[in-house]
């Protein structure tokens, strides 16, 4: 048994999907480079859930560092497309947040991939036994 069951669902899954992607993400073009992004961001941002499950952290306490985490990824991207230049970052907030939400709503309609469905896994400590 493991002391962090959780964390280590979220390595397999990123290990499995990283496999299952492998030919896509060799190609080193756009959308390999997108595939390996979207895999590394969802393992660091799920795998710091995890770790907080994993000590029994309150989903009201996780909620806003998934948040932060998020809010610090987008604005490192933004204010390199802006050069810098934090006025111009700010207008190009509301059309990345769009495609974000978009993305996402994507994904959610079309249901989970294994990558996404281990780690829904990963349990609240609420929900254990």
């Amino acid at each position: 048994m493991t002391l962090t069951p959780n964390r280590d669902a979220v390595r397999a899954a990123a290990a499995d999907a990283r496999n299952r992607h492998a030919t896509l993400i060799a190609r080193d073009d756009a959308s390999g480079i997108g595939m390996r992004m979207a895999i590394e961001a969802a393992e660091a941002i799920v795998g710091g859930t995890a770790d907080m499950t994993d000590r029994e952290i309150p989903v009201e306490s996780i909620y806003p560092q998934v948040s932060m985490a998020a809010g610090h990824a987008l604005t490192a991207f933004l204010m390199t497309i802006a050069h810098g230049d934090a006025d111009r970052a700010v207008s190009f907030l509301p059309g990345l947040l769009a495609s974000v939400q978009e993305c996402a709503l994507v994904r959610l309609q079309d249901g989970p991939e294994a990558f996404t469905q281990s780690f829904a896994e990963i349990q609240h400590p609420a929900g254990r036994a």
